[in-house]
């Protein structure tokens, strides 16, 4: 399987299906999958729950370190009839920081693009979530093969099994939090969020 370097500590394996079929986990990566999401998340968070996120996507991301082998970090995207679907995306406590979340999402986002699709989605309770996202767009502006883009946010009540985080999630921007503190995380609100995209001609 294909990996992609990170900042020289870790390395990020790439696996993908074609459309129309899923990419097989096996039980050891799931059992770290698993691992890394209760890390990331809150202890209790379902192992079903987790592995229901990881069994129907068409493109997988797993960030381990390269000195042990120890998987640190995941990300997953759907490929559906019109959009891109971010399912899910985390990466372990004592790892963050180090640019692999980044990383994660400037990957989903090229393979995104790379199959053609101009709208990409994700249901998040977590303005870090959109930041993370915000960030790794403006990447491909800056690089030049996105010109502009639109976002839009939809109001989903319940759909989250819980808050996913110990506390209530906060960013660095002010502006952005204010959506969010908008939401009832106990009850598993969030949004539904729409980046639609423009490419370069």
């Amino acid at each position: 399987m294909p990996s992609i370097e990170c900042n020289g500590k870790y390395e990020i394996i790439k696996q993908k299906s074609a459309w129309g079929k899923s990419i097989d986990i096996d039980k050891s990566e799931l059992k770290d999958a698993i691992r890394v999401a209760k890390n990331a998340f809150t202890n209790n968070t379902s192992d079903r729950w987790i592995a229901r996120l990881l069994a129907t996507n068409n493109l997988l991301l797993s960030a381990c370190r390269k000195d042990t082998k120890t998987a640190v970090g995941f990300a997953a995207s759907e490929y559906q009839t019109d959009e891109c679907h971010f399912v899910t995306a985390f990466v372990a406590k004592p790892d963050r920081g180090n640019g692999i979340y980044y990383m994660l999402n400037k990957l989903r986002i090229s393979d995104g693009l790379g199959e053609g699709f101009s709208v990409f989605t994700v249901t998040t309770q977590n303005p870090n979530v959109e930041r993370g996202l915000l960030r790794a767009i403006n990447y491909f502006i800056d690089q030049g093969s996105i010109s502009s883009y639109s976002l839009t946010r939809e109001l989903k009540r319940r759909t989250l099994p819980r808050m996913l985080t110990p506390d209530v999630p906060k960013c660095p921007d002010q502006n952005l939090n204010e959506h969010y503190l908008s939401l009832n995380h106990k009850k598993g609100d969030a949004f539904k969020l729409a980046f639609s995209v423009e490419r370069r001609r």
